[in-house]
């Protein structure tokens, strides 16, 4: 069983999220995805995160048309801050994954894996897929990449299928300016953001 794992605040969830997902289950053979939204993160800045149960439920509501995409609580019932290692060591142990858990990232978080906690550990107890995107030095991303396969064994494989260019933060911002965000979320979620009164 080969199973995906798609990490993030997810503040909104939007389109991009899902696209990725979606292409990364059908272009490399993966049984499930996982979206996996976090709970305190280290490298986000927390001013304008939501709760995790406004996050956890637009998650919901964002898969409900897509069977292959799973919503996990884990990291919100977490205490604390919340890292990958913990998660991948909690698949590996109680699902038994490993050599199967592949982590689904844009391409340019490659360049920060090395600043991810205990990154050696990571590497050994995933796989991952990385989409390559515009306006990022994609040169620059693969050499850091052949650079960790030699130093570290890292194990990733690139996607060039492109995904819609789409921000959380932007999302957040044109919610504040009543700029429309229809095509950049599930309809589901829009509708929830905008009953719920968030990022206002």
């Amino acid at each position: 069983m080969k199973v995906g794992i798609v990490g993030g605040t997810f503040n909104p969830i939007h389109n991009g999220h899902i696209d990725m997902a979606t292409h990364a289950y059908v272009n490399h053979g993966l049984d499930d995805i996982l979206i996996l939204p976090s709970g305190n993160p280290p490298h986000k800045d927390q001013q304008d995160l939501l709760d995790g149960s406004d996050r956890f439920e637009m998650c919901l509501l964002a898969c409900m048309d897509h069977d292959h995409l799973l919503v996990e609580s884990l990291e919100l019932e977490r205490k604390g801050t919340t890292y990958t290692i913990d998660s991948l060591q909690y698949y590996n142990d109680v699902y038994h994954l490993k050599d199967s858990l592949y982590y689904i990232i844009g391409g340019d978080t490659v360049l920060q894996l090395t600043s991810w906690r205990e990154y050696q550990k990571v590497f050994k107890a995933c796989r991952f897929i990385a989409f390559l995107r515009k306006g990022f030095d994609n040169d620059e991303i693969l050499q850091c990449a052949e650079d960790l396969k030699k130093k570290f064994s890292l194990d990733i494989v690139f996607d060039e299928t492109e995904i819609p260019d789409i921000s959380s933060t932007d999302i957040r911002n044109r919610v504040r300016n009543k700029q429309s965000i229809k095509e950049l979320v599930p309809e589901r979620v829009e509708k929830y953001i905008y009953e719920h009164g968030l990022y206002k």
